[in-house]
This record gives C-alpha cells, sequence and structure tokens, in this order.
C-alpha cells in the first residue's frame, strides 16, 4: 500500500457489467437482402490502421454500409444512425423485427440493446430482454440483469435467484449472484444478507462445469478461480480503502500535471458510493503547493467552480458501517496524500503484515519484537455501528510516530456527520 500507484488486490465484481452482450442473428439471411451493401455510412476513421483494425474489425465497430451494420450488429453504428439517419436506423431495425416475428429470438437481444441504448426506452429493452429469456437466450439473460444493476438492484437480485436453477444455466448470473452473497449488506442497495460460503459454492459450481460455463464466456473460469481463493482472504473494508486510495492517486496525479479526467473522477465517485453530496457539489480533489515546494491533496465537497463547501452540512451519509468507513476515508484523505509524498503528518495505511513489512523495509526499521507481538495482530479494519455512533478501528504508519492503531468515533444524527474525533490507543 506504500506504493499508491500499485493496481489493488482482486475485486470481486459483477461480470462484463460495463456494458451489453449483443447476438448477431442477421448475418446471410433473407432479412438483410434489402439492405444497402455498397455505400459506407459516414466516414473511416483515419486512426483505424494505425490501431491495426481488419476489414472485419471495420465492419464489426466502424463505420460500414447498411447491409454491414444488421449482419454484425455494429451498435457503435446503430447509435450513429439514430442521431444522424434515423431513415436508415428504422430500416435496419425492422430487419431484427422481423426476424424476431419469424422465431429467431436472439434479435430480441438486439432490440433490447436498441431500446435502451438508442431509444432511451428501458421498459421496452427488458420486455425484448424477457422474450429472449423465455427462449433460452443467454445474451438476453445477462443483458436484462445489467439494466437492473443500475435500474432497481433489490429486483436484480430476485432475478438472479430466479435464475439460478434455470436451464440452461446461465454460468454469468451465477457468477453475479456469489459477487451479491459476497458483499451482502456492505454493497449499497443489495437486499442479499453476508453469506460467504454460499458465494464459495457457486463459483464452484461454476469451475466444475468449465466445459459448459466457457461456451458462453471464454474469461469465467480465470475469473470464477481468482475469485474463489479470494472470498476468505479478502476483507470487504480493506479492499474498499485500497480502490478508493488507488483511485485517489489517479486524480492526484493528473491534477498535478494539470491534466483533467473526468473517468478517474467518476471512478472515485463510484467507489465513495454511500457519500452523497448536496445542493449541486460534487466530490473533487484539491491540489495545492506547499511551502518547501510538494503538491499535497485532498478530497473536498465543492461546486462546479472550485468553491469548497463544509463536509458535514453539504452531504449526506448512508448511516451504516459501510458509510462510516467510507465518511472516515475521505476526512483523512490529505493526510494519505501527504504519506505519498513523505511530508510531515503523513500517514501510509496498514492493512496486512505485508503492508507492515514493505514500510519497515522502506524505512531500513527492524522490528525485533515481530514474532512476539505484531505477527498476532491483524490489521483488518474493524468497523461497528450503534445507532447514533459508529466506531472505527485502524492501523497506520507514520514517519514521526511508527505504528499506530487509530480510533474514529463518528456522531450521526439520521444522514448527517455531527462531528468525527480520532484517537491514537
Amino acid at each position: 500500500m506504500s506504493k499508491h500507484t500499485n493496481i489493488p488486490s482482486f475485486k470481486p465484481e459483477f461480470l462484463h457489467w460495463m456494458g451489453f452482450s449483443y447476438a448477431r442473428p442477421l448475418k446471410g439471411t433473407k432479412y438483410v437482402v434489402d439492405l444497402d451493401d455498397k455505400d459506407i455510412i459516414g466516414k473511416r476513421d483515419p486512426r483505424d490502421e494505425q490501431w491495426g483494425f481488419t476489414e472485419e474489425d471495420y465492419k464489426k465497430f466502424g463505420n460500414c454500409t447498411e447491409k454491414d451494420t444488421a449482419e454484425y450488429s455494429n451498435i457503435h453504428m446503430l447509435t450513429y444512425l439514430y442521431d444522424n439517419n434515423r431513415k436508415a436506423y428504422s430500416k435496419i431495425r425492422s430487419c431484427f423485427t422481423a426476424a424476431l416475428r419469424d422465431g429467431i429470438y436472439e434479435a430480441a437481444t438486439n432490440l433490447g440493446i436498441m431500446s435502451a441504448n438508442m431509444e432511451g426506452d428501458e421498459k421496452k429493452a427488458l420486455y425484448y430482454f424477457d422474450i429472449g429469456i423465455r427462449h433460452d437466450i443467454q445474451s438476453a439473460m445477462v443483458n436484462k440483469i445489467r439494466m437492473l444493476y443500475y435500474l432497481d438492484l433489490p429486483k436484480g437480485a430476485g432475478y438472479l435467484i430466479s435464475m439460478e436453477n434455470h436451464e440452461p444455466v446461465c454460468y454469468e448470473l451465477l457468477y453475479d449472484l456469489a459477487v451479491l452473497y459476497f458483499y451482502g449488506s456492505t454493497m449499497k442497495n443489495n437486499p442479499l444478507r453476508q453469506d460467504k460460503d454460499y458465494a464459495k459454492k457457486l463459483l464452484q459450481r461454476i469451475i466444475d462445469n468449465q466445459k459448459a460455463a466457457i461456451k458462453y464466456d471464454d474469461t469465467i473460469i480465470g475469473n470464477a478461480t481468482n475469485f474463489l481463493g479470494a472470498v476468505d482472504k479478502t476483507d470487504i473494508f480493506t479492499l474498499k480503502a485500497e480502490y478508493v486510495f488507488f483511485y485517489m492517486s489517479n486524480v492526484f496525479m493528473l491534477k498535478c500535471r494539470r491534466n483533467e479526467s473526468d473517468m478517474s473522477l467518476d471512478h472515485l465517485s463510484r467507489e465513495l458510493d454511500r457519500i452523497m453530496p448536496l445542493h449541486g457539489t460534487k466530490v473533487e480533489m484539491h491540489v495545492e503547493n506547499t511551502p518547501e515546494g510538494f503538491q499535497t491533496g485532498k478530497l473536498v465537497i465543492a461546486y462546479n467552480d472550485g468553491e469548497v463547501m463544509d463536509f458535514n452540512s453539504y452531504t449526506e451519509v448512508e448511516p451504516s458501517a459501510m458509510g462510516a468507513w467510507q465518511a472516515y476515508l475521505f476526512y483523512v484523505s490529505q493526510k494519505v496524500v501527504n504519506g505519498w509524498q513523505g511530508l510531515e503528518g503523513g500517514r501510509k495505511y496498514i492493512f496486512s503484515h505485508a503492508d507492515l513489512n514493505e514500510v519497515l523495509e522502506e524505512s531500513d526499521i527492524k522490528i525485533e519484537s515481530q514474532g512476539d507481538l505484531i505477527k498476532w495482530l491483524s490489521f483488518n479494519p474493524q468497523v461497528t455501528i450503534d445507532n447514533d455512533m459508529a466506531t472505527v478501528i485502524c492501523f497506520y504508519w507514520a514517519r514521526s510516530e511508527g505504528l499506530v492503531r487509530e480510533t474514529a468515533t463518528i456522531k450521526l444524527s439520521g444522514k448527517k456527520i455531527e462531528s468525527i474525533n480520532l484517537a491514537k490507543n
């Protein structure tokens, strides 16, 4: 953890949750014979060649003919057509509609994606995905849950449970169900209680059915194996801190270079999902120059014009253990950044014996008694909440203090923080 640019440890998360899975049911069929196969729609990206795009890649992802767009289910081109050539878009869409009407149920997958991504009709998208599910189309099965992650996670959890013993088995859904059981209530809006044993059971089921699982996803066995190995040794609060610090470091370095990155900020905000800025404010990182010529930064709540607002007044925090932990990480952010810079008052958080050994090696310090006492210490953060009082206990290393066990007491009033007090013990 002392090297803040390190990639964090394995993070269990929904499989391929960032995008839809599409089908290509129209290639070589009668449904595309009336589409234009001569004129290129739009212009090729001049970077295609330097990126090594083949003609096949071009048909899949770049600008292409009407026929290519339909046959390769080119979602990028369909998006372009919806915005710029609605007539051509409707013509291609009707091909998928005709195919579905004739019982080619994979077409329902693409119609669902078009309904969601281009037309903004989520209800219609779910309607099409359900048609595909009723006819055992795997891409429709996974696309439905990818929508429900954003729309209604409790409903998504119910859907995953209902599909657990569906035949044929959709192993991606089993994996995602394992994610929900792994996190339990530490995942926002997750209605399932934490059950790591059941998560392991689901993952083992995927691994035991390797041949069937990789038929639809050739990455799933590797992911399931890594996830299974991480279940018992992964502390959820540690994992959250690692990712918050990781994205903090990215934002900090980009800010230092005067190169803004919305993506980095988006990732950071996604990790701080129990902190809800109010009144048009957002999570930001401010970077300042110190008198010694260093740069330091900290997380703040600010308006778009950069005006910093009081955290307690302009922020709501979920009254949960994870909410308290994220508030604590936000509160100590400057101390973390100063630790990366080696500045006075900076700290490096210790979440494992490996973290401690790393800072000891960097400081050229040997602790002779480590074998007697320190080896028995657990460095996993402890976070508890009792009514309106949350307690956070964790370890950090500071150059002037050595190894410190800190207790943070967080007083809550509903979703508001009244106070955060830190004590060393």
